[in-house]
């Protein structure tokens, strides 16, 4: 305690520089950035961990079909090529792949199947997709009814023919189609899988469910993005405060376009979109849409960075009030700042990503 003059004479500078001190700090603490902690953290490679899939065909060169077909490179979406099978004059035309695998443990086989009109399918006596056993035991699939474009066949186990097949022990694969009199036909496969239920719609708001799936390579399955058109997966989280980071973690499989939305409404007609676009994917733009106009903000290039496939990339946007900051890694650590804008527009909304082409998504994480 000070009790006279000139203790208080000789403490007093002492006393000042502490309270200067201090209220510096309370300033410093005041302004210091809201240090931002994780809302949201989807590891798909832990989450699906025990939900792997069967992949039976993917159709890409160095799978070995044999029969009489045609590769094409254009009318693919999952990979880079998919496969052509022709009849005519109501003949037979089946192709076989030799591959073992074992699909005891799933309900549903799944493929998809391009046909550039509807009335082709008119013209299809039958289309079947079998298996054969390593005992030489058969069952098989019939595929009744295709639209234009491309479908997604769900087949169940329990509706193809022979009900005492072994699953377990599978070592073919065959697709059969044949015309009808007098008509010729052709249609494309892209990729053929096996996969149980799931609990997507428990983690996304909205979503197209025929181009969201699962893929397993090697032991890791991870959320599949594919899409021949431009599709957009909108999250479950709502962010209600200009002050946020979101990151996404994805490989290419087929090149095309890959972006996230930001503070969205659930039918993105009001929105920030922060894209990855262009042949490469090397082209990127941040937008702005409303139901009147769609306004880009930014835009440019990734001159020093080059997508590969099946390499990771780490997407992320940050919203700091006004401040919006999209940046990439290549890394995971490391990202690249590549452009700040200011924007007040949208405060409160939904997070997702848009996506044309084929993806694998590792992880996906929000902060808060």
């Amino acid at each position: 305690m000070i009790t006279n003059k000139s203790s208080y004479k000789r403490y007093a500078p002492y006393i000042i520089l502490g309270v200067i001190s201090i209220s510096f700090l309370l300033i410093l603490r005041a302004y210091r950035p809201h240090e931002l902690k994780t809302s949201l953290s989807l590891r798909f490679k832990e989450l699906f961990s025990n939900t792997p899939t069967v992949e039976i065909a993917g159709f890409d060169e160095g799978e070995n079909w044999k029969g009489n077909y045609t590769r094409d490179s254009m009318q693919t979406f999952d990979g880079e090529t998919g496969v052509n099978l022709f009849s005519t004059q109501n003949k037979p035309n089946t192709v076989s792949l030799y591959k073992s695998f074992d699909l005891s443990p799933y309900k549903t086989i799944f493929a998809y199947i391009y046909l550039k009109n509807e009335l082709i399918f008119q013209r299809v006596e039958s289309l079947t997709v079998g298996f054969q056993s390593k005992d030489k035991d058969k069952t098989s699939y019939t595929i009744h009814d295709l639209k234009k474009g491309w479908s997604l066949i769900a087949m169940d186990k329990e509706d193809f023919k022979n009900k005492d097949f072994d699953w377990k022990k599978i070592d073919s694969t065959t697709l059969e189609l044949v015309s009808k009199k007098g008509e010729t036909v052709q249609l494309t496969f892209d990729r053929i899988w096996a996969q149980n239920p799931n609990s997507d719609s428990k983690l996304f708001l909205s979503y197209m469910s025929q181009f969201v799936n699962h893929k397993t390579i090697g032991k890791s399955t991870f959320l599949h993005l594919a899409s021949p058109k431009s599709t957009n997966l909108v999250l479950r989280k709502l962010i209600e405060k200009n002050d946020f980071s979101y990151t996404v973690t994805f490989a290419p499989l087929k090149l095309g376009s890959f972006g996230l939305s930001f503070l969205t409404d659930p039918q993105l007609e009001n929105g920030y979109f922060f894209t990855l676009n262009g042949k490469q994917m090397n082209q990127w733009q941040l937008t702005k849409k409303t139901k009147k106009n769609i306004a880009i903000l930014a835009e440019g290039e990734l001159k020093n960075n080059t997508l590969e496939k099946q390499a990771y990339l780490w997407l992320r946007v940050e919203k700091r009030g006004e401040k919006i900051t999209p940046s990439i890694s290549l890394d995971g650590q490391n990202y690249l700042s590549i452009q700040e804008y200011k924007d007040s527009a949208f405060s409160k909304g939904y997070l997702g990503v848009l996506y044309e082409g084929s993806f694998l998504v590792d992880s996906i994480e929000v902060k808060e």
